[in-house]
């Protein structure tokens, strides 16, 4: 029997690892997709969510995603606008991407892409979880019709994310230099993969079998430690 060893990046470890990470927005996503339903509005897109201060987080980034997707499940009458292509007209209008923009630009915004509903977030840690409380908003008057909260527990990826964060918000506030930023943050990520807490993992499909033994993250990557057997 031949075996591979080393540092292996594979869909089906990726995914694997993905789905451990996710949250079960669906509680939080059938409230929000009732206000939608109830609004007679048809489209809906969800902005990166933030912390108090208003600051979008890697954390936020992260969460926004789930529960975009949660409510791509949960929608029945309205469409869920991806954040990529909201995210490109975002930076081709360079309007702000945060949960916690004006109600001009609010306004703004839906006039460009046609929008007609955006859901903010905003994210507050505490000892055991987190706290995303959203908020739905029309993008016509800027008004909010409809709001929830969710309480997310603190797993250590959650902590790793909202640690990512703050490091981050602390290396904007002492660099005012972004190009030289950039440059800091590059050489960080690659000189310090984080470690993912993973528990072993065994998948065998008849022909071949994959053993996980653990994880770490490198920039966008999961990278997964373990062998293939066949």
């Amino acid at each position: 029997m031949k075996t591979l060893r080393g540092w292996i990046v594979v869909a089906a470890a990726f995914a694997l690892a993905s789905s451990c990470f996710a949250q079960d927005f669906s509680p939080l996503a059938a409230t929000i997709s009732k206000d939608i339903v109830a609004s007679g509005r048809k489209s809906v897109a969800v902005v990166d969510f933030t912390n108090l201060n208003g600051q979008p987080t890697e954390l936020g980034r992260y969460l926004a995603e789930e529960f975009s997707d949660a409510l791509v499940s949960d929608a029945k009458s309205f469409d869920v606008i991806d954040r990529t292509h909201l995210e490109e007209i975002l930076q081709e209008h360079k309007l702000e991407s945060t949960g916690l923009i004006s109600p001009s630009t609010i306004m703004q915004l839906g006039k460009i892409s046609g929008v007609q509903t955006l859901v903010t977030g905003t994210i507050t840690p505490f000892e055991d979880s987190v706290s995303l409380s959203v908020q739905v908003i029309d993008t016509q008057s800027a008004r909010v019709f409809g709001a929830g909260t969710f309480s997310v527990p603190r797993t250590k990826t959650i902590s790793q994310l909202l640690a990512e964060s703050t490091r981050g918000a602390s290396s904007d506030a002492s660099n005012s230099d972004s190009s030289s930023s950039g440059a800091q943050n590059t050489d960080s990520g690659n000189a310090q993969a984080q470690p993912v807490h993973l528990a072993p993992v065994h998948f065998a499909n008849g022909d071949f079998t994959i053993n996980i033994m653990g994880c770490k993250v490198n920039g966008e990557k999961i990278l997964c430690e373990g062998h293939i057997a066949d």
